[in-house]
């Protein structure tokens, strides 16, 4: 673990250019953005070390059956800042963030991926998917706050 990291809210241009870096190279989708980045109600959170973003996310209102719940998208740390904890330590402060809503939290986790949620106490709610042109995914959840 680096203990350098500053984990915090940040816009969209301070985690954009990571995302399409790790998320979009090598995959069909032409870009990095978002229906909802720029919502009211989207938060965006990205780990730094000094003044560079080293692992990003965002979180969006999208409900499910009628409850509310947000949507992480965009997760992703640089290859470089892999496996050092700085992803859990992200996703440790959004639910952080979340849980005094008494929120679900819901993502459609690359297949790789799926093991990173599960240790963070996530679980899988679909079989595998395709999401054209980006790959394998499943969707996993995790009830926060009050349940």
């Amino acid at each position: 673990m680096i203990d350098a990291v500053q984990i915090r809210l940040a816009s969209l241009n301070e985690i954009i250019a990571l995302r399409a870096d790790v998320l979009i190279g090598g995959t069909d989708r032409g870009s990095a953005a978002f229906d909802g980045d720029d919502a009211t109600d989207t938060k965006h959170f990205g780990a730094f070390i000094g003044s560079t973003n080293v692992a990003c996310a965002s979180c969006m209102r999208s409900d499910r059956e009628d409850a509310p719940a947000w949507q992480l998208r965009g997760m992703a740390t640089h290859a470089d800042h892999q496996s050092l904890g700085i992803g859990a330590q992200l996703l440790a402060f959004i639910e952080a963030e979340y849980a005094t809503l008494a929120a679900l939290l819901w993502c459609n986790a690359r297949t790789g991926a799926v093991a990173f949620y599960e240790r963070a106490g996530w679980r899988c709610t679909s079989e595998v998917f395709e999401i054209a042109g980006v790959g394998p995914h499943r969707e996993m959840e995790k009830l926060l706050g009050r349940h």
